[in-house]
């Protein structure tokens, strides 16, 4: 059994994507993306970063398309 490639299946074998609009901080250009995966910080990533990430910051899972 193989895994599947996620580069390419992201929609096709994740749950609860949501839509979100992709704005780059030195520009004005928005990118609309209509499946990305919201996740959440844990604890002991926060604790390693050493301040720079927050329990209340959050990761985005971009389909590379």
């Amino acid at each position: 059994m193989s895994l599947p490639d996620l580069t390419d299946d992201l929609t096709g074998v994740m749950d609860y994507l949501e839509p979100l609009t992709l704005r780059r901080a030195d520009t004005a250009v928005e990118t609309h993306i209509p499946q990305a995966l919201r996740r959440v910080v844990s604890e002991r990533e926060s604790a390693a970063s050493g301040g720079e990430i927050l329990l209340a910051d959050v990761h985005f899972h971009l389909p590379t398309s």
